[in-house]
């Protein structure tokens, strides 16, 4: 039971670390993507509305 016990807290405190390492590259992506995406649809958007 112990060792069942020790294994999940294990399990459970490895797990979001390797979650946010693989993620993080995903959110820095998005945070600098998505204002990029942003900007160029606002240019056309300008455009096409003048």
């Amino acid at each position: 039971m112990v060792s069942l016990c020790s294994f999940y807290h294990i399990t459970i405190d490895h797990l979001p670390f390797r979650l946010s390492k693989t993620l993080t590259p995903i959110f820095i992506f998005v945070k600098v993507f998505i204002p990029k995406v942003y900007e160029e649809t606002e240019k056309y958007f300008t455009l096409f509305s003048l």
